[in-house]
């Protein structure tokens, strides 16, 4: 399916709440994170149970945690405010 905002193939996984969550490319990948680094540009992750993770890339040699899913595209389209519910 394509977001109807940029046009990116996109794929959706269910969260841990039951909602479906776009995400980038339609099989899940291995990410190395560290969490919390302020000031540096973070990734969102959702996980393979439905769970996100925010956090820096980093090469597997450092220090990180070791994670495997999907890039939230929430995170990546430049549209993503369009469809974002109201709180």
């Amino acid at each position: 399916m394509k977001c109807r905002g940029c046009g990116e193939e996109i794929h959706f996984v269910k969260s841990h709440k039951g909602k479906m969550i776009p995400v980038n490319g339609d099989e899940p990948e291995t990410f190395c994170l560290q969490e919390n680094v302020p000031g540096e540009p973070q990734i969102v992750v959702v996980l393979e149970n439905g769970y996100t993770i925010r956090g820096r890339s980093v090469p597997s040699r450092e220090s990180g945690t070791v994670v495997r899913g999907w890039i939230s595209h929430f995170a990546t389209c430049p549209r993503a405010e369009d469809f974002r519910k109201a709180r």
